[in-house]
């Protein structure tokens, strides 16, 4: 970053916007491509449709966004999950998403999760994670039974680091996860375990995890073909 502006959004924009040279004929031809893109679908792609299995991270995101009731608040964890979960979950109201900034701490979306079901106890709570980020925080399992915080724990299981091992191109080091049933874990512990491993089961086990009274693990087999480059900027390569 050349130069940070440190501000309230609306105000900084709308001085931007008043004091930068503007073409009028280029500002209009910017707001039609703005309302074509959002027309489109600002974040699906021909992946958020795919029937494909391993489960690609943008169909299970597009189920989260259509599947999940307004009122929903949604977590994401540290890892290649965030990245996903960033660009393609469609919020509906103001604070409907929260995440750790920067580099983040992996297994944060669990904990994250239960604080905010301490400050809205009525509204449904949705940790989404990565196997290596829950590997990070099951103990946090334990505490939302103890608590008696029910939460609904989406996890991409690829049994990979996958941030790390997309990083590291044809050299991977210890970036594999083994191949874990989280679901069977979660159920061991006393939660709720479904267990997810095409695109139709998804939308099912969300519906019974929103019903449930208990915390849900919700174990999706992910591909881990997909990266993040394919949803980073250009600009920041």
């Amino acid at each position: 970053v050349q130069c940070a502006l440190v501000g309230d959004a609306d105000r900084v924009l709308r001085e931007l916007v008043a004091n930068i040279p503007a073409d009028a004929a280029k500002l209009k031809a910017g707001g039609e491509r703005v309302k074509r893109a959002s027309a489109l679908g600002w974040f699906e792609t021909e992946k958020s449709l795919s029937d494909a299995g391993p489960i690609l991270p943008q169909r299970l995101v597009r189920e989260l966004s259509e599947c999940l009731p307004d009122d929903v608040m949604v977590t994401a964890d540290a890892g290649e999950n965030r990245i996903f979960t960033l660009h393609h979950y469609r919020t509906r109201r103001a604070g409907g998403f929260l995440m750790a900034s920067s580099m983040a701490g992996m297994g944060s979306g669990i904990p994250a999760a239960m604080g905010l079901k301490l400050a809205f106890p009525n509204r449904p709570m949705v940790a989404v994670v990565g196997d290596g980020g829950l590997g990070m925080s099951l103990a946090g399992l334990m505490t939302s039974l103890e608590e008696d915080l029910p939460i609904t724990v989406v996890v991409m299981n690829n049994a990979t680091l996958g941030w790390v091992q997309h990083v590291q191109k044809d050299r991977a080091i210890a970036s594999r996860l083994g191949v874990y049933d989280y679901a069977a874990i979660a159920h061991s512990m006393g939660c709720q375990g479904i267990r997810v491993e095409t695109p139709a089961q998804i939308r099912p086990a969300l519906e019974a995890a929103l019903k449930s009274k208990v915390t849900t693990v919700i174990d999706v087999v992910t591909s881990d073909k997909e990266t993040w480059e394919d949803v980073a900027c250009a600009l920041g390569r």
